[in-house]
């Protein structure tokens, strides 16, 4: 399956049963991001300038387990903790 994105994003991912989906979301009450919907990740990607434009801690020390589709082990390098997240009117 391949899905083209409004911002010229493409996924070729065969084993997610329907396209991904473009959220627009308001990050820390201030910053409006566009994020791609995929419930099928058990991580967050953030773009390094929006934690530059947050302003935000980066924990170098919390790492997070990941599991690859191949089974393979790794852990993520980074954690920015606690931002709050709002779409629409539903904050989280």
């Amino acid at each position: 399956m391949v899905t083209r994105f409004r911002h010229n994003y493409t996924c070729t991912c065969p084993n997610i049963p329907q396209p991904l989906q473009e959220l627009d979301v308001t990050v820390n009450n201030n910053i409006k991001v566009t994020v791609i919907l995929n419930t099928g990740l058990q991580i967050i990607i953030i773009q390094q300038d929006l934690i530059d434009t947050l302003r935000v801690p980066v924990n170098m020390q919390h790492t997070i387990e990941m599991e690859g589709a191949n089974s393979a082990i790794n852990w993520t390098v980074e954690c920015v903790e606690l931002l709050t997240m709002q779409v629409g009117n539903v904050p989280f």
